[in-house]
């Protein structure tokens, strides 16, 4: 789809939207979670729409083929396929329901997911595991790295996992490992580093933003770093952003924007698509590539509290303000 289409409903907001290969999670504020998709939590039998799962959560991300949590009791579990290890579960690959990783004492744990490669922030201590062929987990490399193995551990934030990769700060110095990290001296050079830093990734790349510009560092070839050549809307009016897997969404004031990799609707609607398209809101592939584009306006009776990235997916979460 190219339009922007209503998919999801609740009067709890929702927290989270990640995405997987071909299933997405939606995590609530009230900790209920609905998945969507070829999920393995739910595909016995498929169904059309988002189902519950069983349980409250607090954290949820999606790698290709599996999902992780946090649950309300302070565990992390994973389900569905890792082959490399992305499971956590030593030598088992597949699992159709939540099995226990690991227990973490913080409240704010939170996990991270990309591809074949899953992370925990538990307090000061980052854990990972999954494919460790370009060092992403641990040094030296290794094909895999099965069960959860400490990546660092001190004062930590914005963590964010890309394709073979993990970007964090860590003590005050942006920290990189795996396929990314040789971007970081570019990254170590740039004055970015603040309270108000925020870090997220794409697959092969990382975007900063400080509240008054946008950085990015990585290859561009499907100009996933437009928003750094974007003067309009100005930074300092962005509300809430985001990325996907090669593309960018933000929010500023009532409007909705995308960049990047667009080849599957995600940017939304270019000047070269057509008006038949536009109509019916089926993509007709004008927007592979994508340059910072307006996807969506709110009416007077709604707010955008938040906006994700998944897999070649926008998601735009909308707050009714009127009746």
């Amino acid at each position: 789809m190219i339009t922007p289409q209503s998919t999801f409903k609740s009067l709890s907001k929702p927290l989270k939207v990640t995405g997987g290969g071909n299933f997405t999670a939606i995590l609530l504020e009230n900790g209920e979670l609905y998945v969507a998709g070829e999920c393995t939590l739910v595909s016995r039998e498929k169904t059309a729409g988002w189902c519950q799962i069983e349980g409250l959560f607090r954290d949820v991300a999606c790698g290709w083929s599996h999902i992780i949590a946090v649950t309300c009791e302070q565990e992390v579990v994973t389900a569905g396929i890792g082959v490399k290890g992305e499971l956590g579960l030593g030598s088992k690959n597949k699992t159709n329901q939540f099995e226990r990783v690991l227990a973490v004492q913080s409240p704010g744990a939170q996990v991270f997911a990309c591809f074949y490669n899953t992370y925990v922030q538990d307090g000061g201590k980052l854990y990972g595991w999954g494919s460790n062929t370009k060092c992403q987990v641990l040094s030296p490399k290794s094909k895999a790295v099965s069960c959860p193995a400490l990546v660092y551990e001190g004062k930590i934030s914005n963590v964010c996992v890309g394709k073979n990769s993990v970007c964090f700060v860590g003590d005050g110095l942006i920290r990189a490992q795996g396929a990314i990290a040789k971007y970081l001296p570019q990254m170590r050079s740039e004055p970015v580093l603040g309270e108000k830093l925020e870090l997220r990734s794409m697959w092969t790349s990382i975007t900063a933003f400080d509240h008054r510009n946008f950085r990015f560092f990585g290859p561009a070839g499907q100009m996933q770093d437009a928003i750094t050549f974007c003067k309009q809307p100005p930074a300092y009016a962005v509300s809430c952003w985001g990325t996907g897997s090669e593309h960018g969404v933000m929010c500023c004031e009532d409007r909705v924007y995308c960049w990047g990799w667009g080849e599957h609707g995600n940017c939304g609607p270019t000047n070269a698509t057509t008006a038949a398209s536009l109509t019916s809101g089926i993509n007709d592939q004008s927007n592979t590539k994508s340059g910072v584009n307006m996807v969506y306006i709110t009416s007077h009776q709604e707010e955008v509290v938040s906006c994700f990235g998944g897999c070649a997916t926008t998601w735009i979460c909308i707050k009714k303000t009127g009746a």
